[in-house]
């Protein structure tokens, strides 16, 4: 199935269709209503400043079923975000391509450090990050901080 998803790479905001993949998945699948402000507004401002990368994987009808930003927070750490797998093409290795390509880019841009923020609702998402090397490194209320050093 993978091989029918194409994955492009694209500025943040540029597609209104990425900000509602990321409302959609996060509100109807995990219960995450009150992010919609964020997707819309204040992530969108974020990927205006820095040395950032934001790809989506498409199907064969040109719909996102993906997503994978990396926004820079200093100059030797970077943060993974608004990773996301539309829940039909799960298991199949679409988040691994996109994962591989968030690395590929932080390597070539020479960052030292990643960092991620995940929720206890995304639990198959903390199997993944844990698999790869990362480790908690902080919880605030709900939030789990993970890092990876490069």
């Amino acid at each position: 199935m993978t091989e029918e998803i194409k994955i492009i790479e694209c500025k943040y905001g540029e597609r209104q269709d990425i900000i509602d993949f990321l409302i959609r998945i996060t509100s109807e699948e995990f219960g995450f209503t009150e992010w919609k402000n964020y997707f819309e507004h204040k992530l969108v401002e974020k990927y205006k400043t820095g040395k950032n990368k934001f790809w989506i994987a498409l199907n064969n009808e040109n719909q996102i079923v993906g997503t994978c930003g990396a926004l820079q927070q200093t100059d030797e750490q970077l943060k993974m975000n608004c990773f996301y797998i539309d829940s039909k093409y799960r298991g199949f290795g679409l988040g691994k391509r996109l994962y591989n390509l968030f690395i590929e880019f932080a390597e070539k841009e020479e960052y030292k450090e990643i960092i991620l923020c995940t929720f206890k609702e995304f639990d198959i998402a903390m199997k993944f990050y844990e698999k790869k090397g990362f480790t908690l490194y902080e919880t605030i209320e709900d939030e789990f901080w993970y890092k990876k050093e490069l």
